[in-house]
């Protein structure tokens, strides 16, 4: 069927439905007799795609019908994309970017259109053209702050957001001079959705997006964006329900894949906001000002040690990451106040078996990670020394009956 079918008529109506349930049947060579029939194709069904969206738009009954085939029965297929060239993609995305330009809302098209936004960012087949990376990251600058003011934070917001990082991912090094205008938008909109937002999914992407902000250097140049983001984060973890783990086999603690990309994050962060403090990003020769840095950075580090003295099971796993990267530049007295702490009150009798084993793997990565020039002279006397026959007898009374450790 042409591109260019009488305006006023338009295609018919069936004509979408008939070529979708070609896509569906073309590969299968139990009906063909032939295998990958479709992929020798799939360049030209892209284009015929394309060509149809464009002309009648998304906004018409065929374009909403011939985005749904490109959404379900195209995007989805590596193969099919490969096939496809990186022009067609470039269309394709200017013709929804220009769409969410006109109408970003709450509205179900919305929201199907920032998924094929977003699918054809993940399978997009090759190297953007440079003008059109910049295009893209202009298009994500200028929407982040209406979809802030939209206070969607759903599905329509994840979506977006998982969006971004996908093009950052790809293509985040070439744009890398303009992380610092995307984390200008991007901080509000992370700030107030962590605080009001339950979408786990959404936080998921979040930590993600402020990963990578962090490896293009544009979340460290936003002065106080890290302590702003720690600050929101650290009100989540605080709560007394919070755990990053869930117990698997024989009483063991596993993390999920989020929450271990979320404790590298805190880590990171903590890192950012204790060298910024303690001027080993801002050089200065102002004697006063290298003082009360150091005044900060050793309160950021108290603050940190006694969430763990009145929360082991929540701030352990958040020590255990600082611990094991050398590049946080962790001072001697964070190792000997973490050591004190972690060794107080750890044979309590009814202690949680998780704060247990978090305070032991704690222990072990203090040992694994304690500065040889760290002598024992400088180690607080009052530290309580450790019984490996109380260690053991305590770790088997805390033990469910029938699990081994």
């Amino acid at each position: 069927m042409s591109a260019s079918v009488g305006k006023k008529k338009g295609p018919e109506a069936a004509i979408p439905k008939t070529l979708r349930r070609l896509v569906q049947l073309a590969d299968d060579d139990r009906r063909t007799g032939r295998k990958g029939l479709l992929g020798r194709k799939a360049g030209k069904v892209f284009v015929h795609v394309k060509d149809i969206i464009k002309q009648a738009t998304l906004a018409s009954s065929i374009g909403q019908e011939y985005s749904t085939l490109l959404r379900t029965n195209l995007l989805p297929v590596q193969q099919y994309c490969n096939a496809v060239t990186c022009e067609t993609f470039e269309e394709l995305l200017d013709t929804y970017m220009a769409k969410l330009e006109e109408q970003l809302d709450r509205s179900e098209d919305t929201f199907r259109h920032v998924s094929s936004m977003l699918l054809l960012l993940q399978h997009f087949p090759g190297d953007m053209q440079p003008d059109f990376q910049q295009d893209m990251l202009t298009f994500f600058a200028t929407c982040l702050p209406t979809l802030n003011q939209l206070r969607e934070d759903s599905r329509i917001s994840t979506a977006f957001v998982m969006s971004l990082n996908s093009f950052l991912l790809r293509h985040g090094l070439d744009v890398s001079s303009r992380s610092l205008e995307i984390q200008r938008v991007l901080h509000p909109f992370v700030l107030r959705c962590w605080k009001v937002s339950r979408d786990a999914k959404l936080k998921d992407a979040f930590v993600i997006c402020l990963t990578i902000q962090i490896k293009l250097r544009g979340l460290q140049d936003m002065h106080g964006a890290a302590s702003d983001i720690l600050e929101v984060l650290d009100k989540d973890i605080g709560q007394a329900s919070f755990r990053w783990g869930q117990e698997a086999k024989h009483g063991d603690i596993v993390l999920t894949r989020p929450a271990d990309s979320l404790l590298q994050l805190m880590a990171a962060l903590h890192s950012i906001t204790v060298q910024q403090d303690s001027g080993v990003a801002v050089n200065t020769k102002n004697a006063d000002v290298h003082q009360d840095k150091r005044l900060r950075t050793g309160s950021r580090l108290a603050r940190l040690h006694d969430r763990y003295a009145e929360a082991p099971l929540q701030w352990a796993p958040l020590l255990i990451v600082l611990l094991q990267n050398p590049s946080h530049h962790l001072p001697h007295s964070a190792y000997t106040n973490w050591l004190q702490a972690a060794s107080q009150d750890t044979f309590e009798d009814g202690a949680e078996p998780g704060i247990l084993l978090w305070k032991l793997r704690l222990l072990h990565q203090l040992a694994l990670a304690w500065p040889a020039a760290l002598t024992a002279v400088e180690v607080d006397q009052n530290t309580t020394s450790i019984d490996v026959a109380q260690l053991e007898s305590a770790w088997k009374e805390s033990r469910p009956p029938g699990k081994m450790c």
